[in-house]
């Protein structure tokens, strides 16, 4: 497998060396290299640092759309100037304003770390959260699920003010609550290709209605509560809206308009919980194997 790898990267770093190959003036010459330079062949020098074919390869993203020969032109003219700026920071400041191993090793101890977690995460974490787990978990943190907006269930029909002649219908058919009510609805928008909505399941912002149907109110809340049906006019068209349903702001929210955030939150707890267990596992494994040498007085 490993080998695989290595020879695909080799295959890729040979096209790309194909794409590019050419002759670049950096400062004070001129680097020639074609589909057969090695991958070690230097394009750039700073004092100490140098830059070599392969590097640059491997940190730009070739494409047919692009000139390849520019693209690498900018790159290595981009680390020219960044190196001899860290070479002169490398001259002026002191050794002691230059003491950054312990930053680093943090730095790199922290993505080697983090790394490894979300690896871990990939290959152990059980992603389904069951519909039972998700109303167990809403039951016991029921308080912490606040409105911060009113929010509502509608359907709604726009009617052509050509078509006023189906507005009693539509009317009848928006507010009906029979068992085939919904059917009948979808059937006769289709048939008179109008713009509607029904959906008795699914939550929305109720701020998010006013961007569709002009709704003048001063009282929001009075309004919900006294309002099943509304319809209003302009010059174009009739908007038709039913609340089938509503919740105000400040109260409980509904679970089905948590589902996803409680999913993601079930999920996180499980991915805190894997890296403990991780932890442990990997600590006892450590210790049992003598690695872990702890010397206190």
């Amino acid at each position: 497998m490993a080998y695989l790898r290595k020879n695909r990267s080799k295959g890729l770093l040979k096209m790309k060396q194909l794409a590019v190959a050419g002759c670049f003036v950096f400062f004070s010459g001129c680097v020639a290299f074609g589909p057969e330079a090695p991958e070690d062949t230097e394009l750039a020098r700073v004092g100490t640092y140098s830059l070599t074919l392969a590097e640059v390869l491997e940190s730009i993203q070739i494409t047919p759309e692009r000139d390849s020969a520019a693209q690498v032109k900018l790159y290595v003219n981009n680390w020219v100037k960044n190196h001899v700026v860290i070479q002169k920071a490398e001259i002026e400041l002191y050794p002691d304003e230059k003491k950054f191993s312990k930053q680093l090793e943090e730095y790199r101890n922290s993505l080697i770390r983090y790394a490894y977690e979300q690896k871990y995460i990939s290959e152990n974490l059980d992603t389904t959260v069951s519909a039972k787990e998700i109303a167990d978990f809403y039951k016991e943190n029921q308080k912490n699920f606040e409105l911060k907006e009113n929010i509502v269930r509608i359907r709604y029909l726009f009617l052509d003010k050509k078509k006023s002649a189906l507005k009693s219908k539509a009317k009848n058919l928006l507010t009906a609550s029979g068992k085939n009510s919904r059917e009948d609805f979808v059937r006769f928008i289709k048939k008179n290709k109008l713009e509607a909505y029904w959906d008795d399941s699914t939550w929305v912002f109720f701020d998010d209605v006013l961007n569709l149907v002009p709704i003048e109110s001063y009282n929001t809340e009075d309004f919900l509560r006294s309002h099943r049906y509304y319809e209003t006019i302009d010059s174009l068209k009739f908007s038709l809206i039913t609340f089938t349903a509503f919740k105000i702001k400040d109260s409980s929210s509904p679970l089905e308009f948590e589902k996803e955030k409680i999913r993601r939150i079930i999920l996180n707890q499980r991915k805190r919980k894997l890296i403990e267990d991780m932890e442990i596992k990997v600590y006892d494994e450590a210790l049992k194997e003598g690695d872990v040498k702890i010397k206190l007085e």
